[in-house]
């Protein structure tokens, strides 16, 4: 029995001694010292460019799907080519609707970017069909607004009818299909 506990105790102090040289040092008393771990440094985030905080901005804010970003982007003032494609609706009406909205978030979330523009085109495009029922992508709407007309839009966009859209365009065109 006495060897029993004899053993007992040299399992014990054995532990002891593992887990003392696997998470410090010893000093001259016998107590562990903590040895910390080297801290890792964390890589810097990339920093984003303009345009990769425009690009992510409007896929957030726009329903529509396919959106693409290009123009001239590398200094301000920007002037971004902003396309996507439409989303149908209930009806023709609501899908126009829809587009408009859609410009019209577009614009906001290029205004609400804080950066200075100098035109801003936006195309929309749109499943058509021709007369032999072949369904192809084309353009609708194509919109270009200076960046002195974003700049005049009202802070709350739901106020802004979007009707008015084709009006305070500089260049507005509209497919036949969805006058």
């Amino acid at each position: 029995m006495k060897k029993g506990i004899l053993i007992a105790i040299g399992i014990i102090l054995l532990i002891g001694a593992i887990q003392s040289l696997t998470k410090g040092e010893s000093n001259a008393e016998g107590n562990t010292i903590e040895t910390p771990e080297p801290k890792k440094e964390a890589a810097a985030p990339k920093k984003k460019t303009p345009s990769e905080l425009m690009d992510a901005a409007l896929k957030e804010n726009i329903s529509a799907e396919s959106l693409t970003l290009n123009g001239t982007l590398d200094s301000e003032p920007y002037s971004p080519e902003i396309s996507f494609l439409a989303n149908e609706n209930l009806s023709t009406n609501m899908t126009v609707e829809g587009m408009k909205n859609d410009i019209k978030d577009a614009l906001y979330t290029l205004k609400e970017s804080g950066y200075a523009f100098d035109t801003i085109s936006i195309n929309v495009s749109y499943p058509l069909v021709d007369q032999y029922g072949n369904v192809k992508d084309g353009e609708v709407i194509k919109a270009t607004y200076s960046g002195e007309t974003l700049n005049k839009l009202g802070d709350d966009k739901h106020a802004l009818n979007n009707d008015n859209l084709s009006t305070i365009a500089d260049n507005w065109w509209a497919h036949k299909a969805i006058k």
